[in-house]
């Protein structure tokens, strides 16, 4: 959802000394360079906040090249920003890199100032102006208020004040996610209260007392007190400059570039899918498998570059890349990032995430990954969910799928409904948990169930059925089993398969053999009748019929498919029917008594401790019984 709201952050940004802390320390009356060290080179080396009312603050961004990714980290959490240029020495080659890296994060509106104009004439002023012009053609920069200001003088000051008002007034809202998000960029520690980190909310709403998750770590953490632009406060909104106070853990087990988020809602990955433009100011094309540095959030990172699209990435072009990075990190769909050189470390482009959770490590020129990322373009949410659905191999539940959208749980719920009103997406529920799969892949895998058992019947027609067991290892190498059984429940409702003591048919299969081995079968459950409750093993019936081993072959099998023989693991093979009689013993003395041991069992069928133990195991694992300690209990039926 999107909506207004209260708090605007501005973003300084140009080449060193060109004067922004000074600028905004005028505007705030706060001094932006926190540390000694930058007071004393007179060079900002890290991020600085200064409040320029209670409804804005900015942030004060390195200028020098060594600090850069200190840079990147301020911007990416910016509204707009104050382009800084001073007059004397005029566009420099961080003003142009800064320039580049605004664009690529997509920043969209700005206003840009001339500084120091007590140090030049004004012929040279509108020189630098017209350069200044020239630089920012065909960027969100062309047609920004250009406001010519003196941080010694003060001069220009007002008029400086007008043109932030105006932005601030025509700020729109960022888009809230509805969950709570928000990249850390400092983290330190106050005594009496413990950790405190600071960063810019760039979703939802935290409170006092709410626990959030720290990524990528994944720890939980009940936030004790928060400020939002320096002031305590309940609470911390979309657009705040918040500072939120964590008990619990050291600030030396927090980074730049970690994030607090709504618990379970986090996507933490190593991989990322995205779509990369390199600017025409790059040295060199980017190569397959080049290692780059990635700065995205709050986050520097090494990468692995995997051109999808093409063999190389040349200046000016836009491709479809597979990001590998070298540690985990949380993000969120559609954030921007900026891709630097590993050496020198220079900007040379940026982009887009297009997925923050691919499912697997994507081959080079295949059509069907590019159509995958041509979707995943979209700003569409139910698009997004399809697609994602569709590159899915196992089903995914609702909370899954909001983190790989980057949307609310509710949101991604009333997406889910509609995709499954219009048939585009399969639900249904596997013990608690509602899954959903692309309607395609359901359709298809139904397809495949009725293929597998379609081919065992040809090649087995004494065979009644496949058993689940081996139905579902042929199914699963790409799925769950979650899907197999709504699979098998969806298939046998609709009568197109039939499933008996786990034997899976095809609807009307009926199971064949000849009629001299209808006569072997006959006499082969009659020996087994006669054995009564101590029936031989399969390799003592192979002895029994010595002459007939290849129709045992066939007609053991046989009989286990139509649920008239039990083979059990340990090799006994009881008929069906003892074995009813032998459960209905059991169930008349479990009535009387409450439970029996192996040693009532053995003596209520006559045969030695071996057959009971067994008989009753198999019960156990049926579901028929239930074992505590020595005894036997009705269980809660099949299992």
């Amino acid at each position: 959802m999107c909506e207004k709201r209260r708090h605007i952050i501005i973003g300084t940004s140009g080449h060193i000394d060109h004067g922004k802390s000074s600028i905004v320390k005028i505007l705030t009356g706060t001094d932006p360079d926190r540390f000694q060290e930058e007071k004393d080179r007179g060079m900002t080396i890290d991020l600085g906040y200064a409040f320029y009312s209670d409804q804005v603050a900015f942030i004060d961004v390195p200028g020098h090249e060594r600090f850069i990714k200190n840079m990147v980290a301020g911007v990416t959490t910016i509204d707009f920003v104050m382009f800084v240029i001073a007059a004397d020495d005029g566009v420099m080659p961080q003003t142009r890199e800064h320039l580049d890296i605004l664009r690529v994060l997509d920043i969209s509106r700005g206003l840009i100032v001339l500084n120091k104009i007590d140090l030049v004439e004004p012929d040279w002023l509108d020189l630098v102006e017209e350069d200044v012009r020239e630089l920012v053609k065909d960027t969100f920069l062309q047609g920004a208020p250009v406001v010519r200001v003196s941080s010694v003088t003060e001069a220009g000051f007002d008029e400086l004040r007008q043109e932030i008002d105006l932005l601030v007034q025509e700020a729109t809202g960022r888009r809230d996610c509805g969950y709570f998000w928000l990249p850390i960029d400092r983290s330190f520690s106050i005594q009496g209260f413990g950790t405190v980190v600071t960063g810019s909310v760039l979703s939802g709403e935290l409170k006092v007392g709410e626990e959030v998750e720290l990524l990528p770590v994944r720890k939980r953490i009940k936030v004790r007190g928060l400020q939002r632009h320096g002031k305590k406060s309940d609470n911390v909104l979309l657009g705040d400059r918040a500072a939120v106070n964590l008990p619990g853990i050291h600030r030396d087990k927090i980074s730049r570039g970690d994030v607090l988020a709504t618990p379970g809602l986090g996507m933490v990955t190593k991989r990322l899918d995205v779509q990369l433009q390199l600017l025409s100011s790059s040295p060199r094309p980017i190569k397959d498998q080049d290692r780059l540095r990635l700065h995205v959030g709050t986050s520097e990172i090494f990468t692995r570059v995997r051109l999808l699209d093409c063999r190389e990435l040349f200046p000016g072009r836009s491709g479809f890349v597979q990001l590998m990075l070298e540690k985990e990190i949380a993000v969120s769909r559609r954030d921007r990032f900026v891709i630097r050189r590993y050496s020198p470390s220079v900007t040379i482009g940026g982009g887009v995430i297009l997925d923050n959770s691919p499912l697997e490590r994507h081959h080079r020129f295949d059509d069907d990954v590019i159509r995958h990322f041509q979707y995943m373009l979209t700003e569409d949410p139910e698009t997004i969910i399809h697609e994602y659905l569709q590159n899915c191999l196992r089903p995914k539940g609702d909370l899954e799928i909001s983190r790989a959208s980057s949307l609310t749980v509710e949101k991604t719920r009333e997406y889910l409904n509609n995709l499954h009103q219009k048939g585009k997406i399969h639900r249904f529920q596997a013990g608690s948990r509602i899954n959903y799969m692309a309607d395609s892949e359901w359709q298809r895998l139904q397809e495949k169930v009725l293929k597998l058992v379609d081919r065992f019947h040809r090649k087995n027609p004494h065979l009644s059925g496949m058993s689940r067991a081996e139905l579902s290892s042929q199914l699963l190498k790409r799925t769950d089993p979650a899907v197999f059984d709504a699979l098998i429940d969806s298939l046998n409702s609709r009568n197109l398969l039939s499933v008996k003591n786990d034997i899976i048919t095809k609807a009307g299969f009926s199971a064949e053999i000849t009629e001299k081995q209808e006569q072997f079968y006959r006499e082969l459950t009659g020996y087994l009748q006669s054995t009564n409750f101590t029936p031989p093993t399969v390799k003592e019936i192979y002895q029994q019929f010595e002459d007939q081993k290849k129709q045992l072959d066939v007609l053991i099998p046989y009989g286990k498919s139509r649920g008239e023989l039990i083979v059990f693991s340990g090799g006994l093979v009881y008929l069906q029917k003892i074995m009813h009689e032998m459960q209905e013993k059991i169930r008349v003395f479990l009535t009387e008594k409450g439970s029996i041991t192996a040693a009532d069992f053995r003596d209520m069928i006559q045969a030695s401790r071996k057959y009971a133990v067994a008989v009753l195991e198999y019960l156990d694992e049926t579901g028929f019984t239930r074992r505590e300690g020595d005894e036997r209990v009705l269980g809660n039926g099949k299992k």
